[in-house]
């Protein structure tokens, strides 16, 4: 009989952090409707993501096609001036190349 309630106890939990993500994904497209300059988009998404997941530090890095560099378009979080600024590489040398 336990395993009966852990399902529907698990059943409840994943509808609500489903919920958590729908809500999370319609205010982030809420935000881009708005229709407002890219690097306030930018900052309002980060500033939602670290609000909602407690992240230290987001970071939103664009694609330099004609250096083939991940350059930082917009942070939030923890201050780290090399960190924050510093272009990254696309290889798969690295994390974010890797992701990337």
């Amino acid at each position: 009989m336990e395993e009966v309630f852990d399902i529907f106890g698990s059943v409840n939990i994943s509808r609500r952090a489903g919920r958590e993500q729908l809500g999370i994904l319609h205010e982030a497209a809420r935000r881009v409707a708005e229709g407002s300059d890219q690097q306030h988009i930018f900052d309002s998404i980060l500033e939602l993501l670290q609000q909602q997941f407690l992240f230290a530090l987001c970071v939103i890095r664009i694609l330099d096609q004609g250096q083939d560099l991940l350059t930082v378009r917009s942070q939030k979080g923890q201050s780290s001036e090399y960190f924050a600024t510093a272009p990254r590489g696309t290889d798969l040398q690295t994390y974010v190349g890797e992701a990337y």
